[in-house]
């Protein structure tokens, strides 16, 4: 709040140059500065000072050790602390030491008061997580001044606090989104499973499979690029794209025609710079031939009894939107009776181990060999990483064809 709306002190004036408002004027409340000093003619001076600044209102709160400041701050969290150095019963540096461990009052801002006046009590002092000091005697501008910086900051951290809060809603909602596109199991010719695990990050895999016609079924698995909203939408419109059958001319039983469509509708150029690889089959199933075509991305893994083998044998193709006019050349593939396919993002197996070296894909293949559920695969690779939440997406379908 500030007294005498006709006067504006030079540093009100600058606030609203940078378009910053104070936080007194923000929330219509007074500041709270908490001032703690064992010398009480040193407490009552600092505080007569802060409460009689000219343009600015402030509420003073007083302790007289640290114990006691303490003691206030687990009802009372003040915008500013002013703290002696040298006090009986714990130090202003232990005190400074509790705040900063205390999420709470992480945005409390602290000055050191204090008649330390060399190199290593400053670097001591900071390295405690004071963030100014001040030396005795008091000067009152001085002191004014930097309370003024304090709550300077203390605007732009609570600005920034609730744009990180509404980037984290804004993401949290996204994230939402793209779990309500992930198909429901089917059942039938054809049984589907899957496992999706989102990165820490928004990221950009998605997968899908439907029936074109009473024939032919349509399964895929791509992964965007980078993470992010940019990622999670590009992955969202090629799924769209996919589902409403919209890409012009296109037969969809033709993996080499939708990803040759898909290349040329997604240019990496007119994306952010962003790509994406995926793994695109139809499965006939009156002759149980799959067609497929890949563009970057791993394998599938057909699984029959103990017999493993990779479709395509090697990664091939480069992603989409790399390169104009490339061509993804169709492949066919005949599935055994009673095999399992199984499609997955590279985030499920390149990861590094505790030990410290990168796992190898011969060691992911033999988990299927295992005949592990899904859900014990993730949790065999969070084991082996040592983490439960990783740095990129995480999807694994499963499709048995009966």
């Amino acid at each position: 709040m500030i007294r005498g709306m006709n006067i504006k002190s030079q540093e009100q004036a600058q606030w609203e140059d940078w378009g910053i408002t104070p936080v007194a004027l923000e929330t219509n409340a007074v500041p709270t500065i908490l001032l703690v000093d064992d010398d009480r003619s040193t407490l009552m001076l600092v505080a007569r000072y802060l409460q009689k600044s000219p343009f600015y209102q402030y509420q003073v709160v007083t302790a007289t050790n640290g114990k006691a400041a303490w003691d206030i701050l687990q009802n009372l969290v003040p915008e500013v602390i002013i703290s002696d150095w040298d006090m009986p019963g714990f130090s202003g540096i232990e005190l400074c030491k509790k705040i900063r461990a205390t999420p709470a009052l992480h945005l409390c801002y602290f000055i050191l008061l204090t008649s330390h006046a060399k190199l290593e009590n400053r670097v001591q002092g900071l390295d405690a997580g004071a963030d100014e000091f001040l030396t005795k005697p008091v000067e009152q501008e001085e002191l004014r001044a930097r309370v003024r910086a304090g709550l300077r900051l203390q605007q732009l951290s609570r600005d920034l606090q609730r744009q990180n809060q509404i980037l984290e809603s804004e993401l949290d909602a996204a994230g939402r989104y793209v779990r309500s596109q992930i198909p429901a199991p089917i059942e039938g010719q054809v049984i589907t499973k899957w496992l999706f695990r989102p990165s820490s990050q928004l990221g950009g895999d998605c997968f899908d499979y439907y029936w074109l016609d009473e024939d032919h079924l349509v399964l895929y698995l791509l992964d965007v690029s980078g993470h992010g909203v940019g990622s999670a939408l590009l992955s969202a419109s090629v799924l769209h794209i996919l589902r409403s059958r919209s890409l012009i001319n296109v037969d969809f039983r033709d993996p080499n025609q939708v990803l040759s469509s898909l290349n040329n509708t997604f240019p990496m150029g007119n994306h952010n710079d962003m790509y994406f690889t995926i793994w695109y089959g139809v499965y006939h199933s009156p002759s149980r031939v799959l067609r497929y075509a890949c563009a970057g991305h791993p394998p599938g893994i057909v699984l029959q009894g103990n017999h493993i083998e990779t479709i395509p044998p090697e990664p091939e193709g480069l992603p989409i939107g790399l390169l104009d006019h490339e061509v993804f050349p169709t492949q066919h593939y005949v599935l055994p009776a009673a095999s399992t396919l199984f499609l997955y993002s590279d985030g499920i197996y390149e990861i590094t181990c505790t030990d410290g070296r990168m796992w190898t894909f011969e060691e992911f293949l033999d988990l299927f060999r295992q005949h592990l559920s899904l859900e014990e695969v993730l949790a065999h690779v969070q084991t082996l990483s040592g983490q439960a939440n990783f740095d990129d997406d995480i999807s694994l379908l499963q499709i048995d064809f009966p």
